[in-house]
């Protein structure tokens, strides 16, 4: 599967709009973060493919569409990754053991930056580290979006 470089997010764009409350607020109806860029790497193990891909996010509803083979689900899937961990990731865990990936995001137009690789994971408030390690990020973005992985797949993502 390899990518396209044309692949065009300013027409096609994610899913996610800005929220109006407290961060680390409990969770709401109210709450509804957006993506604002994503990079990420990876080298499979079964394969020797390497993907690689940055992309800038643009703020409303929409859409990633593109022709079969094109990368539109393995972008989803690195967003997820980001968002969710391991959890998140289809197929045998050895694919990803050099996977690196960072997201960054917006809940109440605060900035939020996570950076994952198969083993860690960090998650920033603008420039302030606010959680290390898996399950601490993890715990923390549930926190933040209001909803975990089940819900994203089926409130967010119509793959």
């Amino acid at each position: 599967m390899r990518l396209p470089s044309n692949l065009d997010l300013d027409r096609n764009e994610i899913f996610l709009q800005r929220g109006n409350v407290d961060p680390d607020a409990e969770a709401g109806p109210e709450r509804q973060p957006m993506l604002t860029s994503l990079s990420y790497a990876n080298t499979f193990a079964s394969t020797g493919q390497s993907l690689a891909g940055s992309f800038a996010f643009r703020a409303g509803f929409g859409a990633i569409t593109g022709p079969n083979e094109s990368g539109k689900s393995f972008l989803l899937e690195m967003i997820r990754f980001c968002l969710f961990g391991s959890p998140a990731l289809p197929g045998k865990a050895g694919d990803y053991k050099k996977l690196k990936a960072e997201l960054a995001f917006t809940v109440n137009n605060q900035a939020y930056r996570v950076v994952r690789n198969n083993a860690t994971a960090t998650l920033w408030r603008a420039t302030e580290k606010i959680a290390v390690g898996v399950k601490p990020v993890n715990a923390r973005i549930v926190r933040l979006l209001g909803f975990g992985l089940e819900v994203f797949d089926v409130a967010c993502v119509a793959n």
